[in-house]
């Protein structure tokens, strides 16, 4: 079965505009379900429930974390929380680039630790907030944001990126950490590289805009 037909039918979906990207993600989740039991005969009835509860249990983890990071972004909204931490930052002197730098390494760190839909609901607000003040691209924070928190992912103690990355390619964990320095270290130059020139962050989504 070609590859390419998950392209057309999800992204041309999206893109001819009869899909949102939730509804272009429940096609896909079908389309997968149906090339697993009747093109490679590899899923079964078994296999569907035991994936459904998987993810059942993993969704309701990340919602949990997601409901109390929504209620710490009202609280965060009623104390002011974002304007006072402008207000220390711009006092202490920050500049673009000390900013750019303080997102690089809260991502890389919290990706580490945290799944990346909770992060993004924890600093986002803050740092959207912080860019607004310094006249910086939005575009271009969602971009490093992603960049360094998908780095974070990879990268020891918890891996979600690697375990997941080992299970599609049906290789052992083991020998996927072995490849984390390389794909770190690029990643990190990439990264450094959209900091320090914004066009290379933001053309492609412009184009497709």
């Amino acid at each position: 079965m070609p590859t390419w037909y998950n392209s057309i039918i999800i992204l041309g979906g999206i893109y001819a505009g009869l899909l949102t990207p939730s509804e272009s993600a429940a096609v896909a989740g079908i389309w997968a379900i149906l090339i697993g039991m009747f093109i490679y005969r590899e899923l079964t009835l078994v296999g569907i429930v035991k994936a459904l509860h998987e993810t059942a249990r993993i969704t309701a983890v990340i919602f949990a974390i997601i409901a109390m990071a929504t209620f710490l972004s009202v609280v965060l909204t009623y104390s002011q929380a974002p304007q006072r931490i402008i207000t220390y930052f711009t006092e202490m002197g920050g500049t673009p680039l000390t900013f750019w730098f303080s997102v690089a390494v809260i991502c890389l760190i919290l990706g580490t630790f945290v799944e990346i839909v909770p992060v993004f609901y924890l600093t986002v607000p803050i740092f959207a907030a912080l860019a607004l003040s310094l006249n910086q691209n939005i575009l271009h924070l969602y971009v490093v944001f992603v960049a360094f928190a998908g780095i974070g992912m990879i990268t020891p103690p918890v891996c979600v990126g690697i375990y997941t990355a080992a299970g599609v390619a049906k290789e052992s964990p083991e020998r996927a950490f072995r490849e984390v320095p390389l794909f770190v270290g690029v990643g990190i130059v990439f990264g450094l590289l959209m900091i320090f020139f914004p066009s290379a962050a933001t053309w492609l989504p412009e184009v497709l805009n």
